[in-house]
């Protein structure tokens, strides 16, 4: 095992620097390949030969290497691991421009990756695929790519900050999902101009004043049982639900 390698595996700040993270599960390494991310390691032992089987051909030349089974105990991001961890290195999905993009989602002050990543998931399947994201947690954590079962490698985004949503708001309707108040959300459908922005609140803090500030349109979710509120991933596919399909 080369020690530049195992240098690379042990400083996680010098993984992220580089856009790279460790990927340690069939499914995500499937998804991270079918995204057209790079594979630039694949560490395996005896239980993980089936992976590199199935995927050897498709990350190049080289990129394979044989280890021990205690490496990968040391390195997977779970206990219970398929017995490889990747290294992978992320494309450039940062957004590039707004002209031609009709939906975002503005994900405000979230720094549970759960939380990211389910939202994520959930805004997937219902055509939300561009992320705005203010003081949020890493895209590309494990816990993030986890909870969004991969589909993070799929959507777009941009870390921005309070100035750049102003601008953005002067050709977007901002819609602020708030549990103290606002339109019920079932009538908005019908309000939805051609560009519109979705944002979503931490769940203790929900959404900052500034956001709330610039949103031209408040909705909340009406629900009969007895419970405070929703978790900000379940409240997220229910909007999603509700506002996609456009």
């Amino acid at each position: 095992m080369r020690r530049d390698i195992i240098e690379l595996l042990k400083d996680k700040k010098t993984l992220k620097d580089n856009g790279m993270f460790i990927v340690d599960t069939e499914k995500i390494l499937g998804e991270a390949i079918e995204a057209g991310f790079e594979v630039t390691n694949l560490l395996y032992c005896e239980q993980g030969l089936k992976v590199v089987d199935k995927y050897g051909d498709r990350v190049g030349h080289g990129v394979c290497e044989t280890t021990k089974n205690s490496f990968i105990d040391r390195f997977a991001n779970v206990k219970s691991h398929q017995g490889f961890i990747a290294v992978v290195k992320s494309l450039n999905r940062e957004i590039k421009g707004y002209e031609n993009i009709r939906s975002m989602v503005l994900l405000d002050n979230i720094q549970d990756p759960s939380n990211v990543g389910a939202i994520i998931r959930s805004g997937a399947a219902f055509g939300f695929n561009d992320y705005l994201l203010l003081n949020c947690a890493g895209i590309y954590s494990d816990k993030v790519i986890r909870a969004s079962a991969g589909t993070v490698f799929f959507i777009n985004y941009s870390n921005i900050d309070f100035r750049q949503l102003t601008e953005l708001s002067k050709d977007f309707q901002v819609i602020a999902a708030d549990v103290a108040g606002g339109e019920d959300l079932r009538s908005m459908k019908q309000k939805l101009k051609n560009k519109f922005i979705i944002a979503l609140g931490s769940e203790g803090q929900g959404l900052s004043v500034e956001v709330k500030s610039i949103s031209k349109e408040l909705v909340k979710i009406n629900y009969t049982g007895k419970v405070e509120s929703l978790n900000v991933s379940a409240a997220a596919a229910i909007i999603f639900y509700e506002l996609g399909g456009r």
